[in-house]
């Protein structure tokens, strides 16, 4: 039950893993390129090794893990400042973990049904289980179920508020529904907690144009495509940005980056029509 993540050095989503019983991890059919393994256990500091991935597979990966000195008086653990680990995370009992690892086995597998069951299981064992909240109301977000996943989505929030992730899977679930408003709030504290996530910087942004504050939207499209300048769609929402905040020399730089990089992305054609519209009205301006 150790987590260990896959990041992509030039940012993107990051792939997750836990560990067995015996503390083996595996990723397969991982892209070539630079990466970060992140390895985050309860009660010990984060350890990260640089990796990269080419033709050949990276083999016998070993990291140890060094505890963290901490104190129970004060609702945290408290160690280095790179790295903080909740009493509510040292204090999942073991069945629990078991039931939750399961669960994500059963997941990675198709099998949401039982992977549901695992992840319901733990938390009757342990009620302030915030990972298996937040994994319950994504599945319930997908199946339409928005009572429920509101409800799971809520929890985890209430017993890991200091995190960034439960307030992202709350707006997930907001933005599944359609409540805009609830869905930017909810990303807005997320962010405000931890900026390093392209998805939730994006949503907020996307969220925040669309609602025609583009101001505010325009950090956190700015923040997603610095974490993530490999995904076109970004590309195209800092464009319009910039265009309705009449920032249009950077609107034009932003659209023929994008066309450089993705030449033949399905809205290319729509972008050169609209970078050559931006062109000539710059250029009757100039003139």
């Amino acid at each position: 039950m150790v987590r260990v993540e896959l990041q992509a050095t030039m940012g993107g989503a990051s792939l997750t893993a836990y560990t067995d019983s015996a503390g083996r991890f595996s990723f397969v059919g991982v892209p070539s390129g630079n990466y970060m393994v992140v390895v985050r256990a309860y009660g010990y500091q984060p350890a990260n090794w640089p990796i990269n991935v080419d033709i050949f597979p990276v083999h016998d990966l070993i990291l140890t893990l060094v505890p963290i000195k901490f104190r129970q008086t004060g609702g945290d653990v408290l160690g280095n400042n790179a790295s903080t680990v909740s009493v509510r995370q040292l204090q999942i009992p073991d069945k629990a973990r078991s039931e939750f690892r399961k669960g994500v086995e059963s997941e990675s597998h198709g099998r949401t049904d039982e992977a549901v069951k695992h992840w319901e299981k733990s938390i009757q064992i342990y009620p302030q289980f915030a990972e298996s909240y937040m994994k319950l109301s994504k599945i319930y977000a997908d199946r339409g179920d928005f009572e429920a996943a509101t409800d799971a989505a809520k929890h985890a929030v209430e017993v890991d508020s200091d995190d960034a992730a439960p307030y992202a899977y709350l707006g997930f679930v907001y933005l599944k529904m359609k409540d805009i408003p609830e869905a930017t709030k909810a990303f807005q504290d997320s962010v405000r907690i931890s900026d390093t996530k392209f998805f939730t910087q994006f949503w907020l942004g996307d969220l925040l144009l669309k609602q025609k504050d583009y101001e505010e939207a325009y950090p956190h499209l700015l923040r997603a495509w610095q974490l993530n300048p490999e995904d076109p769609k970004v590309y195209l929402l800092l464009y319009n940005d910039l265009v309705l905040l009449d920032r249009r020399e950077e609107a034009l730089a932003k659209i023929d980056d994008f066309l450089s990089r993705f030449p033949n992305n399905p809205f290319a054609a729509k972008a050169r029509e609209k970078r050559e519209a931006l062109a000539k009205s710059l250029s009757e301006e100039n003139h």
